[in-house]
Parts: structure tokens; C-alpha cells; sequence
């Protein structure tokens, strides 16, 4: 990603532009292989006005070759006033992890690129091509471990990978049609947010599920957010109450992920109690399993009763090793 002819973000595509009144902002898609969008959760808000009409919609690809000034613009907004707060977008493509906060100039650091009146910033990018031996993983709602790295989207590298994990978010509709998912091998969910999802995408999930797909989802300290969501009304793994989880009760999952790291945690920290009419669970604690995996048609729902984007999971170095073995179906032995 570029800013004017800056470079300002390669790979980890996150990123803050501070901005004054009487300035423009312009997204640019520069990238000749895929529609690209722009979303600002909430919608409008005071002092930024979208001038184009085209925030939340996909962008068609830039031809190749042609002249800068002809590239398609994305989204176009003006700065008429102090911002009272960052506000947050981001991208909107499949497997996209653009990210981002307007903010207010006087926070600009003083090696900041020099913006002017016009600020123009160009999304570039190159397909990541998998071979048959690839694994495809969704992480939705920013669970730990599963950034795509700035290596795979170098498209001048190879990176010899078995799972490769695209990051998602339910702020915006994101899948249509089941077809849509048929790549995806796994999808991984926490709690983000608020376990945000609209329930047209979530009946999509179900039944990309009940064709054959793999949902894993974290419900720990989260567990209010997560039964208001239209996902709870079909998972079959129930989060029943709240109950907190010692530094020994997680020891279970060092020895399921067969790493040599400890958690780094002492103390306690929320928790769900997993209730299932029918499927397996594993390990154990005093007050009761921490996963759960029950069949949904052809597919399956493993559940995990810990939070996998907070502390203390968040810190550890094995956590992709866990959500590895999840992934695989190992560790849940006992009946329901």
C-alpha cells in the first residue's frame, strides 16, 4: 500500500492516516488482480463526508498498464472538520486484510509522510496461487496466530506453507453463496467484536457447514455477545453459563497441542460451560470439558470454552499448533 509514492504499509496492511479539515482522502485500487471495497463500520460519521457513493461496494480490478490517473477510485472523502475520535475502515475483499483509522493531523508523527491537500492511497497486491496439497483457513474475528504474513502476499516469494489463514470480519457481508466457501478448508472464529455476523451470512455458514466444512469458534468471556448472535440458534455445541478456568484447567490444552511452551498465565480467566446434546469432548477440568465437537450434517463444530484472541491464549506461542490439532479432529475422545 502506498501513499502518494510512499510506501506505507507492505504485508501487515494496517494502518493510521491523520488528517485536518479542507483535506481529501482518495482510495485508489491499483491492484490489476481483484475487486476491492472500502468500509466504515457504523457508517458516516462527523467531520469525514464520502463523496463518491461507493463505500461499501467492490471496486473493479485496475486494468494493467494504464496511466495512474485512470485507476479506479474506491472511495473518495472529505475532511470538514476535527475528528472527535479515530475512525476505523477497512477493506472489502475476499481475504483482504486492509485495516485502518482516520485520525486527527495534530497526531501525526514528525517522519510521517508530507500529505498536502490530497491524500491518495493506493491498494496493490498479487494473488496468492495454492497448490492441491495447501490448506485454505478462514480466521474470523481475529484470532491469535492467524495473520497472514507480509511474506505470503510478496508475490516475488514462494512460501512452502501446509495452511495458509485469511483473515475475515462480519462487519460487512462478506459470502453470498455456499460456492463461495468451497476453497476454505476450516474456519476459526472468536470473538472479535462481538461475534459480529448478520444472519444472512450466518445461514450461509450453516450451510457451508452442513455440506462438509469444519467451523472452529472460541466462547469464553465473551459468552453474553455470543448467544445473542444468529450463529447460537444452529451451532450445536451450547455455551450453557459462565465459569472461570484456572491456570491448571488450561494445562489440557498444552498437552493436546503436543508443544513444549507453557501458557503464560496464573490466576483465572472466563470461561464458558459447554453443554452438547450429542458429540465428543476432551479435556477435562474440575467444572467440566473445555472442547466440544458435535456433527452438523455432513460437516462439524469443534468449541473451544476459552477465548483464543484474549490473554492468556493470545500470548502463547503454541496457540496455531492448538488450533492445528482442532483443525485436524485430534483430542476429542469422550461421549457426550
Amino acid at each position: 500500500m502506498r501513499i502518494g509514492e510512499t510506501e506505507v504499509s507492505s504485508g501487515v496492511d494496517r494502518i493510521d492516516i491523520p488528517v485536518r479539515p479542507g483535506q481529501s482522502v482518495v482510495f485508489i485500487n491499483g491492484d490489476s488482480h481483484a475487486a476491492r471495497g472500502l468500509v466504515i463500520p457504523g457508517g458516516s460519521v462527523e467531520g469525514l463526508r464520502e463523496t463518491t457513493g461507493s463505500v461499501g461496494e467492490l471496486i473493479d480490478p485496475a486494468v494493467a498498464g494504464v496511466e495512474p490517473s485512470k485507476r479506479p477510485v474506491m472511495a473518495r472523502f472529505e475532511v470538514t472538520g476535527e475528528l472527535a475520535r479515530p475512525i476505523s475502515f477497512h477493506g472489502l475483499s475476499t481475504g483482504w486484510a486492509l485495516s485502518g483509522r482516520f485520525t486527527r493531523g495534530e497526531s501525526k508523527p514528525a517522519e510521517a509522510v508530507d500529505q498536502g491537500t490530497e491524500i491518495e492511497v493506493i491498494v496493490e497486491g498479487a494473488p496468492v496461487v495454492l497448490s492441491q496439497s495447501e490448506k485454505l483457513w478462514v480466521s474470523w474475528g481475529q484470532a491469535a496466530g492467524m495473520d497472514v504474513t507480509g511474506v505470503e502476499r510478496n508475490g516475488d516469494r514462494r512460501v512452502e506453507m501446509a495452511e495458509r489463514a485469511i483473515p475475515w470480519s462480519g462487519r460487512s457481508r462478506r459470502i453470498n453463496h455456499v460456492v463461495d466457501l468451497d476453497a476454505v478448508d476450516a474456519i476459526i472464529m472468536a470473538a472479535g467484536d462481538g461475534y459480529v455476523v448478520d444472519a444472512a451470512d450466518s445461514q450461509v455458514l450453516s450451510r457451508w457447514v452442513a455440506a462438509g466444512g469444519h467451523l472452529v469458534v472460541s466462547v469464553g468471556s465473551q459468552r453474553a455477545e455470543w448467544v445473542q448472535s444468529p450463529l447460537a440458534k444452529w451451532i450445536p455445541v451450547l455455551a450453557e453459563k459462565d465459569r472461570q478456568l484456572s491456570d491448571s484447567d488450561l494445562r489440557g490444552l498444552e498437552t493436546l497441542s503436543l508443544a513444549g511452551n507453557r501458557i503464560p498465565f496464573q490466576g483465572r480467566v472466563g470461561g464458558s460451560v459447554l453443554k452438547l446434546r450429542d458429540g465428543r469432548t476432551s479435556v477435562a477440568s474440575l467444572s467440566g470439558p473445555l472442547i466440544g465437537v458435535a456433527a452438523y450434517g455432513f460437516g462439524r463444530v469443534t468449541m473451544v470454552a476459552v477465548d483464543i484472541d484474549r490473554r492468556p491464549l493470545a500470548r502463547w506461542v503454541d496457540l496455531p499448533r492448538l488450533i492445528e490439532r482442532l483443525v485436524e479432529g485430534v483430542g476429542a475422545t469422550e461421549p457426550a
